[in-house]
């Protein structure tokens, strides 16, 4: 196993931008390299929207997540639209989008037009726990939507 050290470099080397630590952890009141550690053990997961990033993962605080979506019964992508901006004015960490509906495609980028908050992409989550489960040493785990 790497030695912490190597670990938190290894992290910091697989960033594109390596304040997304500082920033996430100024938001977790953790020092950055403590939310790198973490990161690097996979602890944690890093989601990242922009400029908008969140941590979600052990010693961390509590995430709201918003689950949307339509359905085979009815599908109308402005009304979930309408409930993303609500559920990010009212303080949302991310937005599942989970349609079934028709115009699955639409309704996302939609989604995405008209939020900043990053989506819980679960699609992105296999590949972390694959990786993982590996015993890879650079497991980062940064689910990254800009």
């Amino acid at each position: 196993m790497m030695r912490s050290s190597g670990r938190v470099n290894s992290v910091m080397n697989h960033l594109s931008d390596p304040s997304l630590i500082e920033t996430v952890a100024a938001s977790e009141g953790l020092e950055p390299r403590e939310l790198a550690v973490r990161v690097a053990d996979g602890s944690v997961v890093l989601m990242r929207r922009g400029p908008r990033a969140v941590g979600i993962g052990r010693g961390l605080r509590v995430k709201v997540n918003v689950n949307i979506g339509t359905s085979d019964h009815h599908s109308s992508p402005e009304e979930e639209v309408e409930k993303a901006v609500i559920a990010e004015r009212y303080g949302a960490d991310t937005i599942s989008d989970l349609s079934m509906g028709e115009s699955v495609r639409e309704t996302r980028q939609r989604i995405m037009d008209h939020t900043a908050v990053p989506p819980n992409d679960s699609s992105c989550l296999p590949g972390c726990i694959r990786t993982r489960n590996r015993g890879n040493n650079s497991r980062l785990c940064l689910c990254d939507s800009s």
